[in-house]
């Protein structure tokens, strides 16, 4: 029989350490998971070719599962997550919609899941695809590609390890760009948890052309939050509810 040595064992250990390694966005999704709450307003602004909307949001997020979403302009609508069951109303409308979290779609779970204000509601897409490291460049030393079954993202993090720039391609051949986010104005929130306070979309496709501007304010994280402000039965007195999103209209 032969003897294992110290070597051959240092090797097997340095290949398993690296196999269990998780990817940059892994990384940076189980950073933002480690939020508690979360408070602060978003000013979202879209522009196309056409049009400009202005969005201002109030956000109130605590684990598990409870989310407050109040869209103040420019239209009036509300979203609660009290932890088991998501309300959601738009003002004037004859319904609201309403359906316990482990029967929400795809959609309306990322409302619970995805945290307010980080990039979070991107990340997730390609969180479980796999991971190429790319060429660094001096302005994003990190750099990463993922193919999904749609696109294929590129992530590029600062000297810092923060979350810079996603960049979306039709194909890993990287020649066909259809949007790019850039991020900036971080607040830490610990070692691997920074908080992009100002946040830049183009949309690039013709049919979708767009520029998105997302500002973060009054940001407040991993303080109390008032358990009241989960509790939908305060905020949608005399509203009737259904579980068909359709019928609200």
């Amino acid at each position: 029989m032969f003897g294992i040595g110290p070597a051959w064992m240092c090797w097997a250990f340095s290949l398993a350490a690296s196999a269990a390694e998780p990817t940059v966005v892994e990384k940076l999704c189980q950073g933002y998971e480690r939020i508690e709450s979360l408070s602060g307003d978003i000013r979202k602004e879209v522009r196309t070719e056409k049009s400009s909307v202005e969005w201002l949001t109030r956000v109130y997020y605590r684990k598990p599962n409870q989310v407050h979403v109040e869209n103040i302009a420019p239209m009036k609508r509300r979203i609660v997550s009290d932890g088991a069951t998501l309300y959601y109303y738009q003002e004037g409308a004859p319904k609201g919609f309403s359906r316990p979290i482990q029967s929400l779609d795809a959609d309306w779970l990322r409302t619970v899941n995805n945290i307010p204000a980080t990039p979070m509601e991107h990340l997730t897409r390609f969180r479980n695809a796999p991971e190429t490291v790319l060429e660094s460049t001096p302005e994003l030393p990190v750099r990463r590609g993922y193919k999904t079954e749609k696109v294929y993202v590129v992530l590029g993090c600062d000297a810092d390890g923060r979350l810079a720039r996603l960049e979306f391609f039709r194909a890993d051949d990287m020649k066909d760009k259809v949007a790019v986010y850039e991020y900036s104005q971080f607040t830490k929130v610990s070692d691997d948890c920074w908080i992009p306070c100002l946040q830049k979309g183009v949309m690039l496709e013709p049919a979708m052309a767009a520029q998105e501007t997302r500002r973060i304010g009054n940001l407040i994280v991993n303080q109390p939050i008032a358990a009241g402000l989960f509790d939908a039965k305060s905020f949608f007195k005399g509203v009737e509810f259904t579980a068909d999103f359709d019928s609200t209209f």
